[in-house]
């Protein structure tokens, strides 16, 4: 959509746009299938950095769309949030739930938004077995996947890993470059 062959109507600034928000976390293989699951519904979500980028951005597809074709269906999000907020959950949470957000790294750019999408939602051995028992801003998620959100609602979560899956995709360019760093370094080092 936004690339080379494509670029960004000329009314957007060139560092509006911060890439899909797949690209914007960084994580630990343990919990990657966690996250997916939790952003499932984001995968194509493209992040820009404010929220007048957003607007911007989003009439400029509309009115511009490149190579004029018909305007395209996009998926945006806010890197600042648009200035939004989540209560935080004080009570009901079970002791041994961790905040997701707390096992995780984002794009500076982007940690409002992280902080948005992911307030709440808490990382669990198992899921409760009352779904009643949840407080109603909470997300509980497994590291397999299984995600319980407030009202009940259950998602079981399967990973894709192949090229095509934006959160795939990035996890496979940071095991590379985890790789290259760490063949590097025994090069030097045999050396």
């Amino acid at each position: 959509l936004l690339n080379n062959e494509q670029p960004l109507p000329k009314s957007i600034p060139d560092d509006a746009v911060l890439g899909l928000v797949a690209d914007q976390f960084s994580v630990d293989k343990k919990y990657r299938t966690a996250l997916q699951a939790v952003l499932s519904c984001m995968r194509d979500t493209i992040a820009v950095r404010r929220g007048d980028d957003l607007t911007t951005l989003r009439i400029a597809l509309h009115d511009e769309p490149p190579n004029g074709s018909a305007p395209l269906p996009v998926d945006l999000i806010a890197g600042d949030a648009g200035g939004l907020s989540r209560p935080s959950v004080d009570s009901g949470v079970p002791a041994n739930a961790i905040p997701l957000l707390s096992l995780l790294s984002c794009k500076e750019s982007f940690r409002p938004a992280a902080e948005y999408l992911l307030a709440n939602v808490y990382l669990v051995d198992c899921l409760p077995d009352d779904p009643a028992t949840i407080p109603v801003e909470a997300a509980f998620v497994t590291r397999s996947g299984m995600v319980l959100r407030p009202g009940g609602r259950l998602t079981l979560f399967s990973a894709r890993e192949t090229a095509a899956d934006p959160f795939a995709r990035h996890a496979m360019l940071e095991d590379a470059q985890k790789e290259e760093a760490s063949l590097l370094e025994r090069l030097h080092e045999a050396e």
